[in-house]
């Protein structure tokens, strides 16, 4: 199989297999990072009343989201996001979090 049948091939497989298949993939060590950052910030909200902690998971996956499409050759703008992150997890750890009216 050449490379244009491999890519048709590929296009028409299911949504599950292609799934499986992108699941195999290895993460890179900022990738692991971000998820260590995320469950960090996961378990820390678990200590927080019920709307603190639904607003603090609302931004926090709506910067992820937001800095999805990054290229994985980015790398010094995916430590700089790493370190924004990892500084506003040490403030939410020391208790230094107000609550807006709007939630921001």
């Amino acid at each position: 199989i050449d490379s244009d049948e491999s890519d048709v091939a590929r296009s028409l497989e299911a949504p599950e297999q292609r799934k499986s298949r992108m699941s195999t993939r290895r993460l890179t060590g900022l990738q692991k990072q971000v998820l260590s950052l995320y469950r960090s910030v996961i378990r820390h909200t678990r200590s927080q009343d019920s709307e603190l902690r639904k607003q603090i998971l609302q931004y926090t996956r709506v910067q992820l989201e937001k800095n999805r499409n990054i290229e994985r050759r980015n790398v010094m703008l995916i430590e700089h996001y790493l370190r924004n992150g990892k500084k506003k997890l040490e403030l939410l750890e020391q208790g230094g979090v107000q609550v807006s009216e709007g939630g921001r």
